[in-house]
């Protein structure tokens, strides 16, 4: 089924136009900080741990209890994994931070951290700290033509040495490139992403021609911002009372994976059975309410999806869904 409002923008089918020197010297611009791009997040995980010289053998990461399949195969290469909530930081060499589907966190680590952003892209977390490596998705953001990652450093010494590590990586063909974009765009219906994750994850080298369907200037990024900060305030106009208690100025400041709506599990099922009828990708999920992963509180909410795609006749349904039980609510 291909969906109005799918998890993701929809990938792109078109030709790249930007070189992976010139994505970056954009991302850098955009961040302020040096990024390393990799052929998907779970890349640059891996590539990191791999520059600090981790051993699954020695090396304890700290990972929050909710945290996605994608991470933990990056880490389970290079270190073992333990739960943040319940292992002392003196007993861990890193710490991953996560703010769950991009809901910003009330608490950070210290120490060396891997800060997971993924679902956080437009989130206004500002430059990493010396000893944080943060992780960036663009396909969760951006019509991307296949995966696409990358990781933000503090200084341009690692992000070079990020970088020579990953070109030492051997050069994939056309046919492979093809081969995978392809298989990338067919995720939408068929569900083959898994067939990419451990390719793109063991080499983390990307190409020119992997490029598409990405922003090429800082005003077309500041464009897919204002337009999806356009959905999430329209979403919210109607939708405040099922927002979880002080999470709506987060929300609007930081643009989230997803819109995040809390309420009787009887009222969720019905309002995600309502959604994805009018094909939005919605689902429930267990989400930390105390958005505190040392001390978490998890609740079922439901994750409705958005991007700068979602216009017309979908948001008109969404926000008409949203309103009949925003109603009820109050």
């Amino acid at each position: 089924m291909i969906y109005r409002v799918p998890k993701s923008p929809l990938p792109a089918a078109g030709v790249s136009t930007i070189s992976v020197e010139e994505m970056e010297a954009l991302l850098t611009e955009w961040f302020d900080a040096p990024v390393v791009l990799t052929s998907s997040g779970r890349a640059a995980i891996l590539l990191v741990l791999q520059e600090l010289g981790f051993n699954r053998y020695t090396h304890r990461v700290a990972l929050p209890r909710m945290i996605s399949k994608c991470v933990l195969d990056a880490i389970v290469y290079q270190a073992f994994p333990v739960d943040v909530a319940r292992t002392p930081r003196a007993e861990t060499d890193a710490t991953v931070f996560y703010p769950q589907y991009g809901f910003v966190q009330t608490k950070a680590p210290e120490g060396l951290v891997i800060e997971d952003r993924a679902h956080a892209f437009f989130a206004t977390l500002g430059r990493p700290a010396p000893k944080t490596f943060a992780i960036v998705s663009l396909p969760k953001f951006f019509s991307t033509t296949t995966m696409v990652g990358g990781v933000m450093v503090a200084d341009v010494d690692m992000a070079r040495r990020l970088r020579e590590r990953r070109d030492s990586a051997p050069k994939k063909d056309t046919r492979t490139i093809q081969e995978e974009s392809m298989l990338f765009r067919a995720t939408a219906t068929e569900g083959t992403l898994p067939r990419l994750y451990t390719a793109r994850l063991l080499n983390p080298r990307i190409a020119d021609a992997e490029l598409g369907g990405l922003p090429t200037t800082l005003f077309e990024m500041a464009e897919t911002r204002r337009k999806r900060a356009f959905v999430m305030e329209t979403l919210l106009q109607v939708a405040e009372p099922l927002v979880p208690p002080g999470w709506a100025e987060m929300l609007a400041a930081n643009l989230p994976y997803a819109l995040p709506l809390l309420a009787a599990a009887r009222v969720l099922e019905d309002m995600n059975q309502n959604l994805r009828d009018k094909g939005i990708e919605s689902d429930i999920y267990h989400v930390d309410v105390s958005r505190d992963m040392f001390n978490p509180s998890y609740t079922r909410m439901l994750l409705i999806p958005y991007s700068h795609a979602t216009e017309g006749g979908a948001l008109t349904d969404m926000t008409d869904i949203l309103t009949r039980y925003a109603h009820r609510s109050i």
